[in-house]
């Protein structure tokens, strides 16, 4: 007779770390919340004018440029803990859509008091 695993008591295992990063039921991230604190850093350190540049300049590209950061960047972050390499899958979730860069640029815009464009 073969030898047969047990197929009803797996073993015990620590869980995994990609367990908790690729479970669905984790707590939903408030897209306002987020596009206003970045909005706030960036007015408070006085960088308005780049950021506005660099996120209009970027924004036909953010999908792809999110799905990028996805597979190149945000492994490397590991380096500096989970936590860092979550919170760079969740901005980059984010700012995958195109409308969420819109928001930004015009919170920007709000807080820093530059005149609509018209």
């Amino acid at each position: 007779m073969l030898n047969k695993k047990n197929e009803d008591n797996p073993p015990d295992r620590k869980e995994d770390r990609w367990d908790s990063i690729l479970d669905q039921d984790s707590e939903p991230v408030n897209v306002d919340e987020l596009i206003e604190k970045i909005a706030n850093k960036v007015v408070e350190i006085g960088m308005e004018a780049p950021a506005i540049l660099a996120l209009e300049t970027a924004r036909p590209l953010s999908f792809i440029g999110s799905q990028m950061g996805r597979a190149m960047i945000v492994p490397w972050f590991g380096v500096f803990g989970w936590d860092a390499m979550t919170k760079a899958d969740i901005y980059m979730e984010v700012f995958e859509d195109r409308k969420n860069v819109e928001k930004l640029v015009r919170r920007i815009e709000e807080l820093a008091g530059i005149s609509d464009r018209s």
